[in-house]
């Protein structure tokens, strides 16, 4: 068995990803100075994913300088792209050659929009990617002037451009395309809620026709449906890299890497996977994403001291929509996620809504200055986490 307790070696940590639950956990694993801890990404700079939707409305920026969120802190920070992982020898290969070697790793690398499902989505659409992508989509809003605009994607990303978008941009005709119904993970309070904001916004809302294939002006759905546009954006399903089956871990049938109850990957325990690389079960979100980074953090830190690592739990609060600035719905949740009859909707929603993301930049700023400082829902193991022997 490894052992670090005492400071007899200092071990290696490496954090694969920037995003909200790998700089939680980087941040977090300062609590102590006994291992080098090391964040890679692609990105110089950390993204307000959740604000995505207002860049595409009105071209906000939403993206911080990593070297000032761990300024003053201990971490190597390495930027460059993953283009491989070799697990048996615990080491990182960068796209520009460069190698990195660890003890534990924490795999946080996320998800994106997909598109290899839909037939044209890449030719044809855009994305939410990253704020390039977002600002993008505005600077071609602002040059049209005006015209047909199709959001194909009935999730939060979908309904919170659409709404920002219409509310922002009163000459452009909104038409959200949804392939289930609209907020079925809401409360029938909240689904009426949702359904209502959209049209006094001026949203079209088309439910339970999925989009099939795009061509340039139209989006042909499984339903025989046709629905022209001049502009389209694709907000539909995540998918995330391929990099984790591509190197030899256990992975689900969507690509996420199969975890224990620890968030450690079953077939290569030294690697905790947070966030939407996960298979958990949980939902995908900054709400699900700082929890687990730094649940794998404390974790990581535990285990090299030799103490016993403890299974991840976590419990649901809320759901959050933004409806443009000045509206907002808060569904309460019980913490299995299943929605409570207590809604808050308008202006009080929007100032909920502002102060949750506002709370998760400031989780990490806390963390930064107070490292083991963030807290959450402790409720319970979810039950989609797989339990190991050792945690039995």
């Amino acid at each position: 068995m490894e052992r670090w307790k005492g400071g007899q070696a200092m071990a290696h940590i490496v954090v694969a990803g920037a995003g909200y639950a790998g700089m939680l956990a980087a941040l977090r694993l300062r609590k102590t100075r006994a291992h080098q801890v090391t964040l890679v990404s692609a990105s110089p700079n950390f993204v307000e994913r959740i604000r995505l939707h207002q860049t595409a409305a009105d071209g906000t920026r939403v993206e911080s300088p990593l070297t000032r969120l761990i300024a003053g802190a201990p971490i190597g920070l390495v930027l460059g792209r993953i283009a491989e992982l070799q697990p048996a020898r615990r080491e990182i290969l960068l796209a520009d050659g460069t190698a990195l070697t660890y003890d534990r790793l924490i795999y946080a690398l996320g998800s994106q929009t997909g598109t290899s499902a839909v037939p044209g989505v890449s030719a044809y659409a855009h994305r939410l990617n990253n704020p390039d992508s977002a600002a993008r989509l505005y600077a071609a809003l602002l040059e049209r002037h005006a015209g047909r605009l199709l959001v194909v994607g009935g999730g939060l990303t979908g309904i919170e451009a659409a709404a920002e978008i219409a509310k922002r941009h009163a000459e452009w005709q909104v038409t959200l395309l949804s392939a289930g119904t609209l907020g079925a993970d809401l409360s029938p309070r909240g689904q009426d809620y949702l359904r209502a904001a959209l049209r006094r916004k001026g949203v079209s809302v088309i439910e339970n026709q999925r989009a099939a294939r795009l061509e340039a002006d139209r989006a042909y759905c499984a339903g025989g449906a046709v629905e022209s546009f001049d502009m389209c954006l694709w907000a539909g399903s995540f998918e995330v890299s391929k990099l984790a089956a591509q190197s030899g871990f256990a992975v689900d049938a969507a690509g996420r890497i199969l975890v224990d109850a620890a968030l450690r990957s079953i077939s290569h325990p030294e690697v905790y996977v947070v966030g939407d690389a996960a298979a958990s079960g949980l939902r995908m979100g900054c709400a699900t994403a700082l929890p687990m980074g730094a649940h794998a953090a404390d974790s990581i830190l535990a285990d090299l001291d030799d103490e016993p690592v403890q299974p991840h739990r976590f419990g649901y609060t809320v759901r959050c929509i933004s409806l443009g600035r000045d509206d907002g719905l808060i569904q309460l949740v019980d913490p299995l996620d299943q929605p409570r009859d207590r809604i808050i909707t308008g202006r009080p929603g929007a100032v909920v809504k502002e102060l949750v993301c506002q709370g998760t930049w400031y989780s990490l700023e806390i963390e930064r200055r107070l490292p083991g400082a963030f807290t959450w829902n402790r409720a319970e193991v979810p039950s989609s986490l797989r339990p190991l022997p050792s945690l039995a």
